[in-house]
């Protein structure tokens, strides 16, 4: 949908803005994604185990984990020429820590598994506050 007197500047200048915004922001986001994924492979690895991520009583719904496994069994398979997942499909029996996971989920993935997480889980990887909502 075009504005009334829209130019072919304001379009190229809108263009240009939105490059630069987009170029500015990948560097945090980056970062940050992969802040996001240390935190949640260290605390489900310390607390859980290198295979927590596998077991659905460490997460809320069993449906959700259910398609976490799939979703990671077609993650891995895709990347299976990869060195470390050749590792850990030959030396382990095919069971693939959740540090390893992590360097092949996607961004969806990853949020998949976060969701699903339990509270007190969310809460000691930072990213809920402990602090009541009502403040």
């Amino acid at each position: 949908m075009f504005f009334e007197k829209t130019t072919i500047e304001d379009i190229y200048e809108t263009y240009c803005f939105d490059k630069k915004l987009r170029n500015l922001l990948v560097g945090v986001l980056e970062s940050t994604e992969i802040e996001f994924r240390t935190h949640i492979s260290y605390h489900i690895a310390h607390k859980y185990g290198a295979l927590g991520h596998l077991d659905s009583n460490n997460f809320i719904k069993v449906s959700f984990h259910e398609k976490y496994i799939s979703v990671i069994k077609s993650e891995i398979n895709k990347n299976r020429e990869d060195l470390f997942i050749k590792h850990h499909r030959t030396k382990y029996n095919g069971q693939v820590p959740v540090w390893v996971v992590m360097e092949i989920t996607t961004f969806g993935t990853l949020s998949m598994l976060f969701n699903n997480l339990k509270i007190e889980d969310k809460k000691a990887i930072g990213l809920i506050p402990s602090w009541p909502k009502n403040l």
